[in-house]
């Protein structure tokens, strides 16, 4: 069968780009997480605002992000209606602790599309199989 306007192609490439993005955020997380671990000094010049509890807590966001990206890989719809809960408090996270504002537009721009993505293609999908 002939797919005339690229449908299938189109959700391949949105799948992909979806599944980088995922490794993205969540080498991303496993990165902040080890750096603020092993080399506390370090991660507080790039978060100077981590001292004390907002330095644990920054972590522990961190590895939810992660943590969540893989839940989403695996397509846990639930991870997918939780992404912009860990988005936005990491944004306001990031803002308390003084973060550079390109970590901020990252972090927008992954959470956005880490949550627009997974419910977009699976929407369809779902629809697809409803209309058939």
């Amino acid at each position: 069968m002939v797919d005339p306007d690229g449908a299938a192609m189109k959700r391949k490439f949105l799948t992909g780009f979806l599944y980088l993005v995922l490794l993205a955020v969540a080498l991303s997380a496993v990165q902040t997480v080890w750096v603020g671990l092993a080399d506390k000094e370090r991660y507080q010049l790039v978060f100077p605002g981590a001292q004390g509890l907002l330095y644990w807590t920054t972590l522990i966001c961190s590895g939810m992000a992660g943590v969540n990206a893989v839940f989403i890989g695996l397509r846990k719809r639930w991870a997918a209606w939780f992404n912009p809960v860990i988005g936005v408090s990491s944004v306001v996270l990031l803002q308390i602790v003084g973060s550079p504002w390109i970590n901020q537009v990252v972090v927008l721009l992954a959470c956005g599309t880490s949550t627009v993505l997974p419910h977009y293609l699976w929407w369809t999908n779902g629809l697809k199989r409803q209309l058939a």
